[in-house]
């Protein structure tokens, strides 16, 4: 992809993924473009090499639609605008990937402490003191740990 540096505006070809390049005239900073960067190998083998420099022609132009007319011809405006669509096509297939992958299910984490039942009321919680002797939430009555434990069937 070629790239141009705000500050002195020499243009180099970028052949690396990082977000940023530095410009080998002057040494400053540029900002990969986003677009750019997100576009995955797969989407540039589908699409010719004539194609996407049309496409740089006119996204570097900058221009006002009608302005761009003045300088890419009618044929290889058409061949943008169709790889414009595209590639919004491929994004677009690509978050509804990334939206069903999401599953919202809780993670289920074991809970710390000790299964213990109450000997009057039957209640059970998990015990996380260090005392031999609990009191149970519900009814109060003190229950000994170590006879209480309820063993995982």
């Amino acid at each position: 992809m070629i790239l141009t540096c705000h500050h002195c505006n020499h243009s180099w070809e970028y052949k690396g993924n990082s977000k940023y390049a530095t410009c080998p005239k002057c040494h400053y900073k540029v900002m990969v473009s986003k677009s750019v960067s997100n576009v995955s190998e797969d989407v540039s083998n589908n699409i010719s090499k004539s194609e996407l420099k049309v496409s740089e022609k006119v996204s570097n132009s900058e221009l006002k639609p009608q302005n761009v007319s003045k300088y890419v011809s009618g044929s290889e405006l058409k061949v943008s605008n169709d790889i414009e669509e595209r590639l919004r096509n491929l994004e677009e297939q690509v978050r509804e990937i990334q939206n069903s992958l999401k599953l919202n299910i809780p993670i289920q984490r074991k809970p710390k402490g000790i299964l213990i039942r109450c000997d009057k009321c039957g209640y059970e919680w998990y015990f996380t003191g260090l005392k031999k002797i609990a009191r149970c939430p519900e009814c109060n009555a003190r229950v000994k740990v170590n006879e209480s434990i309820v063993k995982d069937e």
